[in-house]
């Protein structure tokens, strides 16, 4: 038997009783061992020596989600970060009560730390789609209970919207314990990190009736642009809120980052078309109007999400500021000052006046830090312009018009900063008699400036390179995951389209390279450029089919393959379509059952090149020119 990893993403191997069970899969006995049957009425009144009153008191004490509430739990699972590990079976499911009790025992209770469960009883559900899905998983000619894990990611309007499955695991092994907790702690990982992503309208618990409602409200209404930004705004400020309330600087700086992140999600070219929208729109709506007290609020909510770029950042760098002063460590507090002026000039290069905002300066103040240290932290400070600044920045306001005038429940208007009436007057700097010292000073003053320039340019450099870094590794990032859906996209849908394929390449004389792989597989997804690469290396002299292991219709085909012993799976074969016991392949070199070393990768030797695909190709190709005579 092949290895059986986690690593391999695969879906793990079947129970020990597998091919037991599938000889008898149309000749099932009443009494198999598991189940005790009354043969004079054809009814099953005990599984796995456990009733059928015994059976449901399992699933009501130790499951809060069942098929009756399975929403929910995609719920939990957004808002506390953990996935989510659905099991499908049933009463008559010989060995449900085994998963549970046994194999699973972080199910039991409810009360896991590690996911979110779900038990879902097929003889129970009535949602259609879940119904079609738990067939799906329950289909085979077994008669095992099911687990698989997933996560829930948000859609493009912040919905909830479950992944594909990244284990399943058929039967109730006790040794599918640690297969499984790697999946969830990798799974949880990815949960965790869509946490702050959905709508939060998403999340709230409301009855069928209520949802429908608000989509009818919706719907009558049109669909405002405002909307989104509505969305946005709203995770900010929580966002922002917890992070303020945080007593771990740990837990702050993450409630930060979130905010940061929901406001960098906000693309400029949607701000340009929601700005031309609401222009349009005040120029022609009556101000006395609903529609134009709606617009007015619109535009708050833009205005909020435009200036949330710069003043997030500023928040996260003044906030690392005062961390740094709680430190008893010098090198510690001198670390947290460095963080702290970085992400202030991060927000200044998206807001240069925010040098010179009022309340910036007020708050830098407040942190402790002397003036003159202050300075040479933040070369580009400016003195305080107050005239200009009549609102504060950091309430995401904008220049104190009524339009960009947000609701005073979120972030009320601040007129500017407090007067201070017992201030000591300050006449200006005490004259200098002697010509040669003011030649002097005034020297040393051009001197600090030159020099306050220079690390000002310093600074703008650092940042801009780390911008363009940036900018560089997203365009890579993009054009990788768009390799990765073209990818999958090519995956033959159905076995007549994979056995087609074969009969293709054999009418021409080709061999075929097969990948049989899925989706949330990163050594499958690794695969991608290089199988594209090579691909087009080969110009038509080899034909090259995916196969998917998480698609229903070529899940079968994929378990044939080898699926169920890991994947991805690379084979380069002779095409034989006629001969479906080997699912039409004569192969010519051992499959591989991982993922391939690419070239990119830091450090690449030569020691490497025979774990790469373009050596596994090459060696397929010295074989098939060997046996080019053979004929299967």
């Amino acid at each position: 038997m092949r290895q059986n990893s986690y690593n391999q993403y695969n879906f793990q191997d079947q129970q020990r009783l597998q091919a037991y069970f599938n000889t008898r899969r149309y000749n099932q006995p009443l009494n198999d061992g598991f189940s005790i049957s009354d043969s004079s009425q054809g009814t099953v009144i005990a599984v796995d020596g456990q009733s059928r009153a015994a059976y449901d008191k399992m699933i009501k004490d130790n499951f809060k989600y069942t098929q009756d509430n399975y929403q929910e739990a995609y719920k939990d699972a957004a808002r506390t970060g953990r996935p989510i590990v659905a099991i499908f079976g049933g009463f008559e499911h010989n060995n449900s009560r085994q998963l549970i009790e046994n194999s699973l025992p972080n199910a039991k209770n409810g009360a896991a730390k590690d996911a979110i469960y779900i038990y879902i009883d097929r003889a129970k559900t009535k949602d259609p789609e879940l119904a079609k899905f738990a067939d799906s998983q329950l289909a085979g000619g077994h008669n095992a209970a099911v687990s698989i894990v997933f996560s829930v990611k948000p859609g493009a309007d912040g919905s909830l919207q479950p992944e594909a499955p990244v284990m399943r695991w058929q039967g109730a092994d006790h040794s599918m314990i640690s297969s499984f907790n790697a999946a969830i702690a990798a799974t949880r990982e990815r949960q965790e990190s869509f946490k702050g992503q959905f709508n939060p309208n998403a999340l709230t618990e409301k009855s069928d009736k209520s949802d429908k409602a608000e989509k009818s409200e919706k719907t009558e209404r049109g669909d405002r642009s405002g909307s989104s930004f509505e969305i946005a705004r709203a995770a900010i400020t929580r966002e922002i809120t917890a992070a303020t309330d945080s007593e771990d600087w740990h837990d702050g700086e993450r409630h930060y980052r979130e905010a940061i992140r929901a406001a960098d999600k906000v693309n400029p070219a949607e701000i340009e078309a929601e700005q031309q929208r609401i222009a349009k729109a005040v120029a022609t709506t009556p101000q006395d109007s609903a529609e134009f007290q709606q617009l007015v609020r619109d535009q708050a909510n833009l205005t909020f999400v435009k200036n949330a770029k710069a003043a997030t950042r500023a928040d996260l760098g003044i906030a690392c500021l005062k961390w740094g002063e709680s430190q008893t460590d010098d090198d510690l507090k001198q670390k947290f000052r460095e963080i702290g002026a970085q992400w202030i000039d991060s927000a200044g290069l998206r807001n240069p006046s925010i040098y010179s905002n009022p309340e910036l300066h007020k708050r830098l103040a407040a942190t402790g830090i002397p003036a003159d240290e202050l300075q040479a932290l933040l070369p580009l400070l400016k003195p305080a312009e107050e005239a200009e600044q009549k609102r504060d920045l950091f309430k995401y306001g904008g220049d104190g018009k009524t339009s960009d005038s947000p609701p005073s429940t979120v972030t009320p208007k601040v007129e500017g900063a407090p007067k201070v009436e017992g201030a000591p007057k300050v006449e200006g700097a005490p004259k200098v008699e002697d010509a040669q010292e003011a030649a002097k000073a005034k020297e040393a003053a051009k001197l600090k400036e030159a020099a306050r320039l220079k690390e000002a340019a310093r600074v703008r450099a650092e940042a801009k390179a780390k911008e363009d870094e940036e900018a560089k590794e997203a365009e890579k990032l993009a054009q990788l995951k768009k390799i990765e859906q073209e990818d999958l996209a090519k995956a033959v849908a159905t076995p007549e389209e994979y056995y087609a394929a074969l009969k293709y390449a054999a009418d021409r004389g080709l061999p075929v390279i097969v990948k049989v792989g899925q989706e949330h597989c990163p050594p499958c997804m690794a695969m991608a450029p290089a199988l594209k690469a090579a691909e087009e290396a080969l110009n038509g002299k080899a034909v090259v089919i995916r196969v998917r292991a998480d698609l229903e219709k070529t899940n079968e085909l994929a378990m044939d393959l080898g699926a169920g012993e890991g994947v991805p799976i690379t084979k380069f074969a002779r095409p034989v379509p006629w001969d479906k016991a080997h699912q039409g392949l004569q192969e010519l070199i051992p499959e591989r059952h991982s993922g391939f070393t690419s070239r990119d990768k830091k450090g690449f030797s030569e020691k490497d090149v025979p774990d790469t695909l373009e050596y596994f190709i090459a060696a397929g190709f010295q074989e098939w020119r060997k046996t080019a005579a053979t004929k299967r």
